[in-house]
Protein backbone atom coordinates (compact mmCIF):
# COMPACT_ATOMS: atom_id res chain seq x y z
CA UNK A 1 0.00 0.00 0.00
CA UNK A 2 1.18 3.37 -1.25
CA UNK A 3 0.92 6.16 1.70
CA UNK A 4 -1.20 9.65 0.71
CA UNK A 5 2.51 11.39 -0.65
CA UNK A 6 2.75 12.08 -3.75
CA UNK A 7 5.86 10.46 -5.43
CA UNK A 8 8.62 11.84 -6.78
CA UNK A 9 10.26 11.42 -10.08
CA UNK A 10 13.50 9.83 -8.40
CA UNK A 11 11.03 7.64 -6.03
CA UNK A 12 9.27 6.22 -8.91
CA UNK A 13 12.11 4.83 -11.14
CA UNK A 14 13.07 3.02 -7.85
CA UNK A 15 9.52 0.96 -7.88
CA UNK A 16 9.21 -2.43 -10.17
CA UNK A 17 7.94 -2.36 -13.37
CA UNK A 18 8.50 1.25 -13.88
CA UNK A 19 8.79 2.53 -16.93
CA UNK A 20 9.91 5.93 -18.07
CA UNK A 21 7.42 8.28 -19.60
CA UNK A 22 7.93 11.38 -21.83
CA UNK A 23 5.90 14.48 -19.66
CA UNK A 24 3.98 16.74 -21.83
CA UNK A 25 6.68 19.76 -20.84
CA UNK A 26 9.45 17.27 -22.28
CA UNK A 27 7.36 16.14 -24.80
CA UNK A 28 6.87 20.16 -25.84
CA UNK A 29 10.38 21.10 -25.51
CA UNK A 30 11.62 18.06 -27.50
CA UNK A 31 14.27 18.73 -29.96
CA UNK A 32 12.08 17.33 -32.62
CA UNK A 33 9.03 18.60 -31.56
CA UNK A 34 10.57 22.01 -31.92
CA UNK A 35 11.88 21.10 -35.30
CA UNK A 36 8.29 20.17 -36.18
CA UNK A 37 6.86 23.33 -35.16
CA UNK A 38 9.66 25.55 -36.71
CA UNK A 39 9.46 24.09 -40.20
CA UNK A 40 5.62 24.97 -40.32
CA UNK A 41 6.60 28.58 -40.72
CA UNK A 42 9.23 27.95 -43.39
CA UNK A 43 8.99 24.74 -44.66
CA UNK A 44 11.91 25.16 -47.25
CA UNK A 45 14.57 26.00 -44.22
CA UNK A 46 16.72 22.66 -43.18
CA UNK A 47 16.44 23.80 -38.85
CA UNK A 48 18.70 22.06 -36.42
CA UNK A 49 18.37 22.76 -33.07
CA UNK A 50 20.26 21.31 -30.03
CA UNK A 51 17.48 20.20 -27.55
CA UNK A 52 17.45 22.56 -24.32
CA UNK A 53 19.36 21.77 -21.13
CA UNK A 54 17.07 20.65 -17.50
CA UNK A 55 17.43 24.50 -16.53
CA UNK A 56 16.54 25.97 -19.41
CA UNK A 57 13.11 23.65 -19.49
CA UNK A 58 12.97 25.03 -15.57
CA UNK A 59 12.95 28.56 -17.16
CA UNK A 60 9.87 29.20 -20.02
CA UNK A 61 11.79 32.83 -20.53
CA UNK A 62 14.42 30.31 -22.49
CA UNK A 63 11.10 29.59 -25.24
CA UNK A 64 11.09 32.83 -26.57
CA UNK A 65 15.22 33.17 -27.40
CA UNK A 66 14.83 29.81 -28.93
CA UNK A 67 12.03 30.64 -31.24
CA UNK A 68 14.39 34.39 -31.79
CA UNK A 69 17.01 32.18 -32.90
CA UNK A 70 14.77 30.60 -34.96
CA UNK A 71 13.80 33.73 -36.79
CA UNK A 72 17.25 34.77 -37.37
CA UNK A 73 17.97 32.05 -39.23
CA UNK A 74 14.79 32.08 -41.19
CA UNK A 75 15.41 35.64 -42.28
CA UNK A 76 19.03 34.67 -42.90
CA UNK A 77 17.80 31.99 -45.54
CA UNK A 78 15.38 34.64 -46.94
CA UNK A 79 17.84 37.17 -47.49
CA UNK A 80 20.44 34.50 -49.34
CA UNK A 81 17.50 33.21 -51.57
CA UNK A 82 16.89 37.58 -52.53
CA UNK A 83 13.17 36.70 -52.74
CA UNK A 84 9.96 37.68 -51.00
CA UNK A 85 7.11 35.20 -49.80
CA UNK A 86 3.95 36.33 -51.56
CA UNK A 87 2.27 36.33 -48.20
CA UNK A 88 4.99 39.15 -46.76
CA UNK A 89 4.48 42.56 -46.87
CA UNK A 90 6.21 45.08 -49.27
CA UNK A 91 8.75 47.50 -46.81
CA UNK A 92 7.62 50.78 -45.91
CA UNK A 93 10.42 51.81 -47.04
CA UNK A 94 10.54 50.37 -50.62
CA UNK A 95 7.07 51.71 -51.14
CA UNK A 96 8.47 55.67 -50.54
CA UNK A 97 11.18 54.76 -52.98
CA UNK A 98 8.72 53.81 -55.27
CA UNK A 99 6.40 56.81 -55.65
CA UNK A 100 9.87 59.11 -55.49
CA UNK A 101 10.71 57.36 -58.70
CA UNK A 102 6.88 57.93 -59.69
CA UNK A 103 7.71 61.94 -59.02
CA UNK A 104 11.16 62.21 -60.62
CA UNK A 105 9.99 61.14 -64.18
CA UNK A 106 6.99 63.30 -63.86
CA UNK A 107 9.10 66.57 -63.29
CA UNK A 108 12.27 65.12 -65.83
CA UNK A 109 13.11 67.14 -68.75
CA UNK A 110 11.38 64.29 -71.48
CA UNK A 111 8.02 64.07 -69.42
CA UNK A 112 7.99 67.91 -69.29
CA UNK A 113 8.95 68.11 -73.30
CA UNK A 114 5.84 65.28 -74.35
CA UNK A 115 3.64 67.50 -71.85
CA UNK A 116 4.17 70.39 -74.67
CA UNK A 117 2.19 68.19 -76.92
CA UNK A 118 -0.99 67.17 -74.51
CA UNK A 119 -4.14 68.42 -76.17
CA UNK A 120 -5.56 69.73 -72.75
CA UNK A 121 -2.73 72.28 -74.06
CA UNK A 122 -4.07 75.47 -75.35
CA UNK A 123 -1.69 77.21 -77.64
CA UNK A 124 -0.06 80.38 -76.78
CA UNK A 125 -2.86 82.91 -79.27
CA UNK A 126 -0.83 85.04 -81.73
CA UNK A 127 -1.15 88.80 -82.01
CA UNK A 128 -2.94 88.70 -85.09
CA UNK A 129 -5.68 86.19 -83.46
CA UNK A 130 -9.12 86.70 -83.46
CA UNK A 131 -10.02 87.99 -79.48
CA UNK A 132 -6.69 90.00 -79.12
CA UNK A 133 -6.25 93.77 -78.39
CA UNK A 134 -4.74 95.90 -81.18
CA UNK A 135 -5.09 100.10 -80.16
CA UNK A 136 -7.60 99.23 -77.97
CA UNK A 137 -9.79 97.46 -80.36
CA UNK A 138 -10.31 93.99 -79.98
CA UNK A 139 -9.65 91.52 -83.20
CA UNK A 140 -13.04 89.84 -84.50
CA UNK A 141 -13.26 87.47 -87.71
CA UNK A 142 -11.83 87.91 -91.01
CA UNK A 143 -13.61 90.03 -93.65
CA UNK A 144 -11.19 90.05 -96.54
CA UNK A 145 -7.42 89.64 -98.06
CA UNK A 146 -5.06 92.17 -99.59
CA UNK A 147 -2.35 91.20 -101.69
CA UNK A 148 0.07 90.08 -98.61
CA UNK A 149 -2.61 91.42 -95.78
CA UNK A 150 -5.57 90.23 -94.32
CA UNK A 151 -8.58 92.44 -92.83
CA UNK A 152 -9.86 91.76 -89.97
CA UNK A 153 -13.04 93.24 -88.34
CA UNK A 154 -12.80 94.70 -84.68
CA UNK A 155 -14.47 96.25 -81.74
CA UNK A 156 -13.97 99.31 -79.38
CA UNK A 157 -14.94 99.00 -75.84
CA UNK A 158 -17.93 101.64 -76.42
CA UNK A 159 -19.12 99.35 -79.21
CA UNK A 160 -17.92 100.95 -82.11
CA UNK A 161 -17.05 98.68 -85.24
CA UNK A 162 -13.68 99.60 -87.54
CA UNK A 163 -11.05 97.51 -90.00
CA UNK A 164 -7.71 96.29 -89.30
CA UNK A 165 -5.72 95.53 -92.05
CA UNK A 166 -2.95 93.09 -91.01
CA UNK A 167 0.54 92.61 -93.01
CA UNK A 168 2.66 89.72 -91.01
CA UNK A 169 6.32 90.02 -91.44
CA UNK A 170 6.62 86.81 -92.40
CA UNK A 171 4.44 87.38 -95.52
CA UNK A 172 6.59 90.28 -96.21
CA UNK A 173 9.99 87.82 -96.08
CA UNK A 174 8.40 85.84 -98.40
CA UNK A 175 8.55 88.36 -101.15
CA UNK A 176 11.40 88.18 -103.84
CA UNK A 177 13.08 91.82 -101.93
CA UNK A 178 11.29 92.20 -98.51
CA UNK A 179 13.89 94.81 -97.37
CA UNK A 180 12.07 96.63 -100.41
CA UNK A 181 8.70 95.97 -99.61
CA UNK A 182 9.14 96.72 -96.00
CA UNK A 183 9.76 99.97 -97.43
CA UNK A 184 7.14 100.52 -99.94
CA UNK A 185 4.66 99.49 -96.80
CA UNK A 186 6.29 102.26 -94.67
CA UNK A 187 6.11 104.92 -97.25
CA UNK A 188 2.33 103.68 -98.27
CA UNK A 189 1.40 103.82 -94.44
CA UNK A 190 2.92 107.82 -94.62
CA UNK A 191 0.98 108.57 -97.64
CA UNK A 192 -2.19 107.17 -96.42
CA UNK A 193 -2.19 109.13 -92.92
CA UNK A 194 -1.65 112.53 -94.69
CA UNK A 195 -4.48 111.83 -96.60
CA UNK A 196 -8.34 113.46 -95.56
CA UNK A 197 -11.09 112.77 -98.46
CA UNK A 198 -14.67 111.78 -98.57
CA UNK A 199 -13.90 108.64 -100.67
CA UNK A 200 -10.43 107.52 -99.19
CA UNK A 201 -10.90 105.71 -96.24
CA UNK A 202 -9.24 107.24 -93.27
CA UNK A 203 -6.44 105.66 -90.94
CA UNK A 204 -7.19 105.88 -87.50
CA UNK A 205 -4.27 104.58 -86.02
CA UNK A 206 -1.09 102.42 -87.09
CA UNK A 207 0.70 99.91 -84.71
CA UNK A 208 4.01 98.61 -85.41
CA UNK A 209 5.62 95.13 -83.96
CA UNK A 210 7.97 92.92 -84.69
CA UNK A 211 5.07 90.56 -85.83
CA UNK A 212 3.23 92.15 -88.24
CA UNK A 213 2.05 96.09 -88.98
CA UNK A 214 -1.87 96.48 -88.21
CA UNK A 215 -3.44 99.33 -90.07
CA UNK A 216 -6.96 100.56 -88.15
CA UNK A 217 -9.49 102.25 -90.41
CA UNK A 218 -13.01 102.79 -91.37
CA UNK A 219 -15.71 99.68 -91.59
CA UNK A 220 -17.55 99.67 -95.31
CA UNK A 221 -20.04 97.25 -94.93
CA UNK A 222 -21.03 96.81 -98.17
CA UNK A 223 -17.47 95.47 -99.16
CA UNK A 224 -14.69 96.42 -101.63
CA UNK A 225 -15.27 97.58 -104.57
CA UNK A 226 -14.20 94.07 -105.94
CA UNK A 227 -17.18 92.72 -103.59
CA UNK A 228 -20.03 94.74 -104.53
CA UNK A 229 -18.91 94.12 -108.71
CA UNK A 230 -19.52 90.15 -107.50
CA UNK A 231 -22.51 90.49 -106.09
CA UNK A 232 -24.33 93.07 -107.66
CA UNK A 233 -22.86 92.39 -110.78
CA UNK A 234 -24.27 90.51 -112.84
CA UNK A 235 -25.55 90.85 -115.76
CA UNK A 236 -24.56 94.48 -114.62
CA UNK A 237 -24.60 96.95 -112.17
CA UNK A 238 -27.59 99.51 -112.67
CA UNK A 239 -26.20 102.52 -114.45
CA UNK A 240 -27.18 105.59 -111.94
CA UNK A 241 -25.09 103.30 -109.33
CA UNK A 242 -21.71 102.81 -111.94
CA UNK A 243 -21.76 106.52 -112.51
CA UNK A 244 -21.41 107.46 -109.02
CA UNK A 245 -18.67 104.51 -108.54
CA UNK A 246 -16.99 105.77 -111.43
CA UNK A 247 -17.11 109.45 -110.25
CA UNK A 248 -15.59 108.88 -106.73
CA UNK A 249 -12.78 106.15 -107.88
CA UNK A 250 -11.71 109.36 -110.16
CA UNK A 251 -12.01 112.39 -107.49
CA UNK A 252 -10.04 109.88 -104.86
CA UNK A 253 -7.42 108.92 -107.91
CA UNK A 254 -7.07 112.84 -108.72
CA UNK A 255 -6.57 113.69 -104.45
CA UNK A 256 -3.75 111.07 -104.35
CA UNK A 257 -2.08 112.15 -107.35
CA UNK A 258 -1.94 115.71 -106.19
CA UNK A 259 -0.36 114.59 -103.21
Amino acid sequence: MFSGHLLSREDSRSLPGYTPQTSHQELAFSSASRTGRLSSFCPAASWSLDAPSDADLEDEQHLPAAFSRADDKQNTLLHRTNSYSPTLPIPMHAEKSTTASAQNVCASPAAMFLAAFSPNLKPTPLPDDEGQTVAGYTLGGIIGYGGFSVIRRAYSASGGVVAVKIVKKSDLQKQSNPALAQRKLDHEADIWSSLSHEHILPLFAAVHTSYADFFVTLLCPAGSLYDILQRDGTPALPQDDAGMMFRQVGHQTRECSSG
